[in-house]
């Protein structure tokens, strides 16, 4: 049915290219008042779009994922179980956070 919506909308974009006249002779080719391409409807296939849409539909997926994960990791960086994020935002605590992170450094540093 969106495939359908979909070539509806290709049709009624090519219609209004072909009307205003908007011909490209170095591409040969229509183009929309935006200045993409406009294909032909009679060249498009519903189970290519519904192709194109699901191809389109996994990448933002993946790209979702990744994002989620390079946020993860940047948290876990900068928290890195030092800095209890969990707690209370008080004067102890902060004080308490700040000791643990310089104990935790100054091991790092006899360590190496």
């Amino acid at each position: 049915m969106w495939a359908l919506h979909m070539k509806d909308k290709i049709y009624a974009a090519w219609k209004e290219a072909k009307r205003a006249n908007k011909w490209d002779p170095d591409r040969e080719c229509n183009l929309d008042p935006k200045g993409n391409v406009i294909v032909e409807p009679s060249s498009v296939e519903v189970e290519t779009l519904i192709k194109s849409t699901v191809a389109d539909e996994e990448q933002r997926e993946r790209d979702e994922a990744n994002k989620a994960e390079e946020e993860k990791l940047k948290s876990m960086k900068t928290n890195n179980g030092i800095i209890d994020t969990t707690k209370e935002m008080t004067a102890d605590n902060l004080t308490k956070m700040a000791d643990k992170f310089l104990m935790t450094k100054a091991l790092k540093s006899v360590s190496e």
